[in-house]
């Protein structure tokens, strides 16, 4: 077979599972938590000038600086801070961040330099190997092959390894511990094996049944995907346009390691986000916030993020030169204003009781509760918690209703320019208000509830 080498034998090495999942498990409390305080100077928007802000002080030390661990945080102590001071924010406004800590999430495209040395790729195929069932006729799995220059297919069983020293290029990734995690960007794999010669280490298998624990792949290998060429399956597979196929990664942290963030998202999206657990030192607007977690979200996002072999923590830099939120300890310290109107459309064929809001600041919104003043749970609906900003510790604020009944989430998290318009189910009672309360003016908004069924 041309250019390739196949190693058979007792190689077996350990494995290990890749997925990137929000971590709800706790961390035991060990150290001091930072409490969050308020600064009433202006913000530097250099990275560099709070990090440096965050070392010793001392003008007569001539010794380095003393750099200590950020605590190990639980979700149990995030939930007990209080909402912080916030400020209005107005145009345009950026933002950074500086922290350590042994969680770190990015919401954004993170490229892990020299990372292929330390990578367990989750790019799995089912077992291609032909299989008899009761009526005596062979038939095949559709399976995801390496697919070598010269046509030959190899069909990885479990996770597997890459040599080399390129970098790795992911969606997004999260950092925890000593391992980083994360599902790679479109084409990062088909381009590395395009770029050189690579050994994979791993358990592979042809159709026939040939097995190999090391392959030799040539320059131009490719990951394909295969088609069913019946609906039986009697036949042999034929190899597909393109895989579509998804994975995760998972990289063994050395210490020195490197992840540099960078990305942008299109209005009305949520945008990209950095997010720490440990420690944290935010500045925007003139001012300055320290928590247990923090966060950066918005767009022209920058950071670097290290892996510190002294401490054993993660150390963060961010800046957003156009931010649209930063979260302390899970709570939005940027207001913004928010604009909401009910309406009864009663040639409507879906649900005529609707609530159109929006979000018409310079912050993302977020909605944290809504009661209903006026009848007994007159209409249904539901507000969702949030989501991300915590580096997946496991902590979500908001989702408070009162006086209204069961319903389907409403989009309680709000870029700046989003608008939803949403039907509500009701009980006939007579007109309502919903004070809806948030990072923005408290809301009251008139619902035309009709008096009578409709």
């Amino acid at each position: 077979m041309g250019g390739l080498t196949v190693r058979l034998g007792m190689f077996n090495r350990r494995l290990v599972a890749a997925v990137l999942a929000v971590a709800d498990a706790a961390m035991v409390v060990a150290g001091v938590l930072v409490a969050i305080r308020r600064s009433g100077s202006g913000g530097s928007e250099d990275g560099a000038t709070i990090v440096a802000s965050l070392r010793s002080t001392d003008p007569t030390s001539q010794r380095a600086p003393v750099r200590t661990a950020a605590p190990t945080v639980s979700a149990e102590a995030v939930r007990a801070r209080p909402w912080p001071d916030r400020v209005k924010a107005r145009g345009s406004w950026s933002a950074t961040m500086a922290g350590s800590g042994d969680l770190v999430r990015m919401v954004a495209p993170t490229v892990v330099r020299g990372g292929l040395e330390h990578a367990t790729l989750g790019l799995r195929s089912s077992d291609p190997r032909p299989y008899t069932r009761h009526d005596g006729v062979a038939r095949y799995s559709t399976g995801t092959p390496l697919v070598l220059p010269d046509g030959t297919r190899w069909f990885p069983l479990e996770n597997w390894h890459l040599t080399g020293g390129e970098d790795v290029a992911l969606q997004y990734a999260s950092a925890r511990g000593t391992t980083v995690t994360g599902s790679p960007q479109a084409g990062w794999l088909e381009k590395v094996l395009a770029s050189g010669a690579h050994t994979a280490q791993g358990q592979f298998v042809q159709r026939d049944g040939q097995t190999a624990s090391m392959l030799d792949l040539p320059a131009g290998t490719r990951v394909s995907g295969e088609c069913s060429t019946s609906s039986e399956r009697s036949e042999p597979p034929r190899l597909c346009a393109t895989s579509g196929t998804s994975f995760g990664v998972t990289i063994a942290a050395p210490p020195g390691l490197r992840l540099d963030v960078t990305g942008s998202a299109p209005p009305q999206f949520e945008a990209v986000e950095v997010e720490v657990a440990g420690t944290a030192r935010l500045e925007a607007l003139g001012r300055t916030w320290e928590g247990i977690t923090g966060s950066v979200e918005g767009n022209d996002l920058r950071a670097t993020v290290t892996r510190d072999g002294a401490l054993g923590t993660w150390t963060v830099t961010a800046s957003a030169r156009s931010a649209r939120q930063v979260w302390v300890d899970v709570w939005p310290v940027v207001d913004s204003t928010l604009t909401a109107r009910g309406e009864f459309r009663a040639n409507y064929s879906g649900y005529p009781l609707r609530l159109v809001y929006g979000n018409t600041g310079a912050a993302t919104a977020q909605i944290m509760e809504v009661v209903a003043v006026g009848g007994d749970f007159p209409v249904d609906l539901g507000i969702n918690r949030t989501r991300t900003h915590d580096a997946g510790l496991g902590v979500h604020r908001g989702g408070v209703t009162v006086n209204v009944g069961p319903g389907r989430g409403i989009d309680s998290h709000l870029p700046p320019t989003d608008e939803h318009d949403r039907g509500l189910s009701y009980r006939p009672q007579g007109p309502v208000t919903l004070i809806i309360r948030g990072n923005f003016p408290e809301v009251r908004v008139r619902l035309p509830v009709p008096s009578v069924a409709t």
